[in-house]
């Protein structure tokens, strides 16, 4: 710890979530129990707190959401509460958990349900409210599928599911850390070829998949929500005020699919009374802003060339769609492909 605060500074250690493992209660990163884990974790939050009390440390970042309650109430009586609540989720955790905490219908209580993820959030902001937790509640570590290769990452599904469980539980926690950033990763295996179904929300090579749109997307939405009629759980829309009028947000997820399978629907919304004319429409579908339609387009070359490379980052980037929103009687309507999302940005008068 000396060394961190010699090479970058007490004020920039400060800034820094330390915590204390990685899933303590999975048998593949913690052959201990799990009070041996809380004990490791005392040992680890008194060393923090001597070399500065003010080192923040989260905890006991769990896979599937388990043992915050247990934690929270073992740290109390001993005096090592986390500084925040840290945990992971993904949709497809074992459904036999029954330690995860759950906030919903109990038919969606099993990972075949597409709200699993949403609703374990959920029971965690429950959980820690019913336990009066006042600090800030993490899931560094989430997504729609733990597999290691899963080709419906690289699809406008994953798109479609981030959206959708972040209209469900982004009001549920402070911080939402989707796994991962990047394609070079190997903790349990290196993929080599262009797109293989990996982690990441950007390729080897470098290029955008459709869940980084997402993600760029959603950064485009105001900071405060206002209510949606119609819809339903997967096909349904964010909608927020925005400093130059509005924004909306929806979202179209399959309940099961295989890639290159896609529908299409029409979506129409009621504008607000004082925007203008001035829409402009962004589609994340099977076949728009979808890096890997560009890849197939080239012949699907496993490893692609350098110059094959610099032509699809050409192509990497949002666009936007011309002449795609029509208005009528102040209704827009617009198709947009299932699964896939739509960002539809409304000037203000």
């Amino acid at each position: 710890m000396q060394l961190c605060v010699e090479r970058y500074g007490e004020s920039g250690v400060k800034g820094w979530l330390f915590e204390a493992w990685n899933e303590p209660n999975l048998g593949c990163f913690f052959d201990g129990t799990q009070l041996e884990f809380f004990e490791l974790w005392a040992h680890t939050f008194r060393a923090l707190k001597e070399a500065n009390s003010d080192f923040p440390i989260g905890g006991p970042s769990t896979a599937r959401g388990e043992w915050l309650g247990e934690f929270l109430d073992w740290t109390r009586k001993n005096g090592c509460e986390p500084d925040y609540l840290i945990t992971h989720i993904y949709n497809n955790d074992s459904e036999n958990a029954a330690l995860s905490p759950f906030d919903g219908p109990q038919g969606e209580k099993q990972n075949a349900s597409p709200h699993f993820a949403a609703r374990v959030m959920g029971g965690a902001r429950k959980l820690a409210d019913e336990m009066s937790f006042k600090g800030e509640i993490h899931w560094n570590e989430w997504g729609r599928s733990w597999l290691p290769c899963d080709p419906i990452r690289e699809s406008a599904q994953e798109a479609a599911f981030i959206v959708k469980t972040m209209a469900q539980a982004s009001q549920s926690a402070d911080f939402f850390g989707y796994w991962c950033l990047s394609d070079v990763y190997d903790q349990l295996g290196y993929g080599r070829e262009a797109f293989h179904g990996n982690y990441g929300m950007i390729s080897l090579d470098g290029l955008k998949k459709p869940s980084y749109f997402a993600h760029q997307l959603l950064e485009k939405l105001g900071k405060s929500r206002l209510p949606v009629s119609g819809g339903s759980e997967l096909q349904n829309a964010i909608f927020t005020p925005t400093q130059n009028g509005f924004t909306a947000l929806i979202y179209a997820m399959e309940e099961s699919f295989a890639p290159g399978n896609c529908g299409k629907i029409t979506v129409k919304i009621e504008l607000p009374r004082d925007c203008v004319s001035r829409l402009t429409l962004t589609r994340v579908s099977e076949n728009e802003n979808n890096i890997q339609r560009n890849w197939e387009f080239l012949g699907s070359p496993a490893y692609p060339s350098r110059a094959q490379v610099e032509e699809l980052r050409g192509q990497n980037a949002l666009r936007s769609a011309a002449n795609a929103v029509s208005v009528r009687d102040g209704v827009a309507r617009f198709e947009m492909e299932t699964p896939g999302i739509v960002l539809l940005e409304i000037g203000g008068g």
